[in-house]
C-alpha cells in the first residue's frame, strides 16, 4: 500500500469516528461536517475555544438590565451556548435572532424544559410533570408529548432540552427530584424516559438524560448542599444506572452529570460526581461507552460551588470529562483560570481542542452551519396548536388515579339518592372542580383555609353532620416533602376528625406522597389522586366521580404502606 493510499484511509477512519461521536451510535451515512468544523475551529483563539465549552443563563423577561448583562457576556466573551430560563417566547426569539447574527460562532441554545417550554415561558402549553406522566398507562401519549415539545423547541430556535429526568425517585423525602421523576420503578422510568427522548430527538432536538449517575435517593437538595448517595456499587449498577444504560443504547445525544457525593464510585476527599474522572470518564465514557455530549449540572449550585472556588471547579469538571460547563458563577474568572491552566500545562491543549471540535460538531448536527432566524410572526399561535392542547388534556386526564373505592361507591350513578356536600381545602373561592360537581346534582359548598383556626374547623364539622357523603378536595399543595407537600397539619386533623363520623370522598390535587400524611383511611370511602391542580384535572376528576369519564391512572410510586406502587 502506497503512502498516499494510507493517508486517505486514515482520513476516512477519522471522519467515521467523528461522525459516530455526533449521535453516540454508528451511522450509515457520513455527513459533510468536517470542513465546517475545521474552518470554524481554526479561526478561534484559545480564549474563544474555551468559551465554546460554556453555557450561560439568560432570562428573557424584558428586563433591560438582564439583557445588558447577558449581551456583555455573549459579545465580550463569545460564549458557545445560552440556557434560557423565565420569560417570554417573543422576547426570547428576538434576543436569539440578535445574538445569532452578532456571534462569531453560532450559539447552541438550550432550555431546562422538563415539562415543556411552559416550564420557563408564559403563554405556552403546560404539559404534566414527569410523576404525573408516570401514572399514565398509554405510553404512546408520552412519545407524542416528546414530539410536541420538540416542535415547540424548534419553533423557538432551541437546540437542546435538558430532559428527560431519568432519576428513579426511590426516596419520598427527595427535596429536589420527586415529582420531576417518572416514579420509583426502574423499568417504568426507563420506558417513559426513552419515549420522551425519542419524541424530541425525532424532531431534531438534542435530548439530555439527567442526572447521571442517579439523583433519586437523596434527602438533600444539591442547589444548596452536596447530597450523599450511600448505595453500593452493585445497587447503583442494577438500579440507578439502568435508565441511563438503556437511553445510551438507544442513542440519547447528551447526558447531564449531577453534583453528588458517591463514595462507592469515588471515595476521594471532597469528591463531587460532576468533577470526578472515575464517574464521568471511566464509568460513563469508557465502561458505558457514551460518545455524546456531556453537560455539567449548573456550576452555580451550592453542591459544588460551596466546595470549590470559581475556576477551580470548572477546571476539575473539564479534566473529569465534562464537555460543556453550565452556568459558571463567575464567567471571567472561569475563562481566565482555564486559560492559565492550559498555559501552565495543567490542562492539555489537546483536551480543549477536542472538546471544542466536539461542540462544533453538535452545532453542525443542529443545523447551525445554516442558521435561520426565528420567525416572530404567528409565534404564539404555533406554540399553542389545537392538537397539542388536545394532547395536554389527554395526558392530565389519563393520569388521574382512583386509589381506593370502598364498596364501589364511585362512580356515583344516582346523586339524587344522597345528601351531598363539597369542601374545598386550601382555597376560599369556588373553582372548576366544585363548579363541575354542581352540574351533576344539588350539593352545598364549603371552604376551609389551609391554616384555619380550630374553632372554624369545629364549626364546619358540625355543619357537615347532616350530609350522607362529603366530597373533600385538597388544593394549593406543594410537590416538596420539605414543605409537607403543602398540606397543613390543621387540614390533616380536620379530615381525620371528619372521617370518624362521616363517609367522605377525598380528591388530592397534588403529590401522591400526601397520602402518607394520613394515619389511616378508615371511612374514607374513595380516594382520588389528581396529581396537579389546574382547570383540566379539576374538570376531568369531577366528571369521573359521576361516571361521565373513567379513571385510568395508576400510582407511579409507593405513596404509603397502604397505597403501594
Amino acid at each position: 500500500m502506497n503512502f498516499k493510499h494510507t493517508i486517505v484511509n486514515i482520513i476516512g477512519f477519522l471522519l467515521i469516528v467523528t461522525n459516530q461521536n455526533l449521535n453516540g451510535q454508528n451511522l450509515k451515512k457520513l455527513p459533510p461536517d468536517s470542513l465546517w468544523v475545521d474552518s470554524v475551529f481554526k479561526s478561534l483563539t484559545l480564549q474563544e475555544k474555551i468559551a465554546q465549552l460554556i453555557m450561560i443563563r439568560v432570562n428573557p423577561d424584558g428586563n433591560k438590565k438582564n439583557f445588558i448583562e447577558s449581551n456583555k457576556q455573549i459579545i465580550d466573551y463569545k460564549v458557545g451556548g445560552i440556557a434560557f430560563f423565565k420569560g417570554s417566547p417573543t422576547i426570547q426569539a428576538n434576543w436569539i435572532n440578535y445574538w445569532q447574527q452578532s456571534a462569531i460562532v453560532p450559539i447552541l441554545v438550550a432550555i431546562d424544559g422538563e415539562w415543556g417550554v411552559s416550564m420557563r415561558y408564559d403563554s405556552t402549553i403546560l404539559f404534566p410533570r414527569q410523576l404525573t406522566l408516570g401514572a399514565i398507562k398509554n405510553d404512546s401519549l408520552i412519545y407524542k408529548m416528546g414530539v410536541s415539545i420538540g416542535n415547540q423547541c424548534l419553533r423557538l430556535g432551541i437546540h437542546v432540552n435538558f430532559a428527560p429526568v431519568a432519576d428513579i425517585n426511590s426516596n419520598p423525602k427527595n427535596p429536589v427530584i420527586n415529582s420531576r421523576s417518572f416514579g420509583e420503578n426502574k423499568f417504568e422510568v426507563t420506558k417513559r424516559s426513552s419515549l420522551y427522548m425519542a419524541g424530541m430527538q425525532h424532531q431534531g432536538i438534542i435530548a439530555c438524560a439527567k442526572h447521571f449517575p442517579g439523583h433519586g435517593d437523596t434527602d438533600t437538595d444539591s442547589h444548596y448542599e452536596l447530597p450523599l448517595i450511600n448505595h453500593s456499587k452493585e445497587a447503583i449498577d442494577t438500579v440507578d444506572l439502568y435508565p441511563f444504560k438503556k437511553l445510551i443504547s438507544e442513542g440519547v445525544k447528551s447526558i447531564m452529570i449531577a453534583h453528588l457525593c458517591i463514595p462507592a464510585l469515588d471515595s476521594s476527599k471532597k469528591s463531587v460526581s460532576s468533577l470526578s474522572f472515575p464517574i464521568v470518564t471511566t464509568l460513563l465514557k469508557e465502561k458505558l461507552n457514551f460518545k455524546g455530549l456531556v453537560f455539567s449540572d449548573a456550576m452555580d449550585m451550592k453542591g459544588v460551588s460551596s466546595l470549590y472556588k470559581p475556576g477551580t471547579a470548572e477546571i476539575k469538571a473539564l479534566m473529569a470529562g465534562i464537555d460543556i460547563l453550565i452556568l459558571p458563577p463567575d464567567l471571567p474568572k472561569t475563562i481566565d483560570s482555564i486559560m492559565k491552566a492550559v498555559e501552565k500545562k495543567k490542562i492539555p491543549q489537546e483536551l480543549i481542542d477536542s472538546k471544542c471540535k466536539k461542540v462544533l460538531l453538535y452545532k453542525y448536527g443542529a443545523g447551525l452551519n445554516k442558521y435561520k432566524p426565528v420567525e416572530i410572526e404567528n409565534l404564539y399561535e404555533d406554540l399553542n396548536q389545537p392538537e397539542d392542547i388536545y394532547l395536554q388534556h389527554q395526558l392530565f386526564e389519563k393520569a388521574i388515579t382512583l386509589v381506593k373505592n370502598k364498596n364501589n361507591l364511585l362512580p356515583i350513578s344516582d346523586p339524587v339518592k344522597y345528601s351531598l356536600a363539597t369542601v374545598l381545602i386550601g382555597d376560599s373561592v369556588e373553582n372548576i372542580f366544585q363548579r363541575m360537581l354542581l352540574n351533576y346534582g344539588k350539593m352545598d359548598k364549603f371552604f376551609l383555609p389551609k391554616y384555619a383556626e380550630k374553632v372554624k374547623s369545629d364549626s364546619l364539622l358540625k355543619a357537615l353532620n347532616k350530609y350522607d357523603y362529603i366530597i373533600v378536595s385538597i388544593h394549593n399543595t406543594s410537590s416538596l416533602a420539605n414543605f409537607k407537600f403543602g398540606v397543613s397539619q390543621r387540614n390533616i386533623d380536620f379530615i381525620d376528625s371528619l372521617r370518624k363520623t362521616k363517609k367522605i370522598i377525598l380528591n388530592i390535587f397534588g403529590n401522591p406522597y400526601i397520602l402518607d400524611r394520613f394515619a389511616n383511611s378508615d371511612n374514607i370511602e374513595s380516594i382520588i389522586v389528581s396529581y396537579q391542580d389546574n382547570e383540566i384535572t379539576q374538570a376531568y376528576s369531577a366528571q369521573m366521580i359521576f361516571g361521565a369519564d373513567k379513571f385510568e391512572g395508576k400510582l407511579p410510586v409507593t405513596a404509603s404502606s397502604e397505597f403501594p406502587f
